[in-house]
């Protein structure tokens, strides 16, 4: 059995709507109008564009750059499919920019500030928005399973990678308040300036609430100490004592974990599509990011989390001598 990769990790991966410039000062998002109904994924556009429209003025309210929201209707008496029409930003991507992880450290530290704002938009205080998902359970365990009925992994290679999660699982606390997730970034929906700082986040169809670390997954490893500092410095002033993400290891831990999850979902899912598109669409390149960035000398406290108990089998258990078949 595949799991559905986006799904599982917390994320929409529903349709993308049609988005098209109408003015040099907006631009306008529609359903396809050729979507097969049949099969929900016109309803899942317009949910997603309807998601859109509930999340957009909320996060606008707690200080997170993005555009303004300018006009939604889904009543058809306008058009015949339901529209968005938002503020149009002028300026590159952080993808049109160049991204780099060696390089872009500007970039890093800036995206940390911009999701320190969104973050600080919590299900206690907002209670349930229209169309944004509550959190969903991930089971690493089921993951390492699938890799192992698959004989992708040897049981000894899925003990120690159970081991080394629970490790993981001792840093972050054991309950995590839900906040409101963008759950898609991307340098495509980064908008920058000529610096390559960070001066919009755009595109909120896969908002749904969770864990904040979550945010922080869909960015190369290597980034993950500069977008810290950002977001660690922008959320000091409303932070208490017992914070975990102000202070120790909760960030670094909660990420890896979820970074590593990601890569076992991807090498249990299709093949590899092309890096093109998206850095981590190889099936290993999510593996190989960690592998290259921990094998790196990463700076405290990262060699802390790979610290493990070495995991045990029978006897002659992938014993490495044994012939192939």
């Amino acid at each position: 059995r595949t799991p559905r990769i986006n799904g599982q990790m917390g994320c929409d991966p529903a349709p993308q709507p049609t988005t098209r410039q109408i003015e040099s000062r907006s631009e306008i998002k529609v359903t396809r109008k050729d979507l097969d109904s049949g099969t929900g994924s016109k309803r899942a556009v317009e949910d997603r564009l309807a998601k859109e429209a509930a999340v957009i003025p909320l996060v606008q309210r707690a200080g997170v750059p993005t555009a303004r929201l300018v006009s939604y209707d889904a009543s058809r008496r306008v058009a015949d499919v339901p529209y968005l029409v938002l503020e149009r930003l002028h300026g590159p991507t952080l993808d049109e920019f160049g991204y780099d992880p060696r390089t872009s450290v500007r970039s890093h530290t800036s995206l940390g500030e911009v999701l320190a704002a969104i973050h600080e938009v919590r299900r206690k205080d907002t209670g349930a928005i229209p169309g944004v998902p509550e959190p969903s359970p991930l089971s690493p365990q089921e993951l390492v399973d699938q890799l192992t009925a698959a004989e992708e992994v040897g049981g000894t290679q899925g003990r120690w990678l159970m081991d080394w999660f629970g490790l993981l699982e001792t840093h972050p606390p054991s309950e995590t308040e839900p906040v409101l997730l963008h759950c898609d970034v991307i340098p495509s929906n980064l908008m920058v300036d000529k610096t390559g700082q960070v001066i919009a986040i755009i595109d909120w169809g896969s908002a749904r609430w969770g864990d904040p670390v979550r945010d922080f997954a869909d960015f190369p490893t290597r980034a993950l100490s500069e977008m810290f500092s950002g977001y660690r410095a922008a959320a000091r002033p409303s932070c208490s004592d017992v914070d975990p993400w102000c202070a120790g290891v909760a960030l670094e831990a909660g990420t890896l974990w979820y970074q590593l999850s990601l890569a076992m979902a991807k090498l249990v899912g299709g093949p590899s599509t092309s890096e093109a598109r998206n850095w981590a669409a190889p099936r290993q390149a999510r593996l190989l990011e960690i592998l290259r960035f921990l094998s790196d000398t990463p700076p405290s406290p990262w060699p802390d989390l790979l610290t493990r108990t070495p995991a045990s089998g029978p006897p002659g258990d992938d014993d490495p001598c044994e012939s192939r078949g």
